[in-house]
């Protein structure tokens, strides 16, 4: 399981912060087109969460 509940522009390692989508694309064996449509996807989910209104 991969962790999101990080915001984007907070991920980063070795003192430099990384889109989601660089990390992805390490996982996706650098296809970078899938990566970047899987961050978008995650990105928008996690903003419509966080917007929600309680109740």
């Amino acid at each position: 399981m991969f962790p999101t509940e990080i915001p984007e522009g907070h991920w980063g390692g070795y003192g430099q912060v990384r889109p989601l989508a660089t990390i992805l694309g390490r996982l996706t064996d650098h296809d970078t087109e899938r990566a970047r449509g899987l961050a978008a996807q995650r990105i928008a989910a996690s903003r419509a969460e966080h917007t929600r209104l309680p109740g």
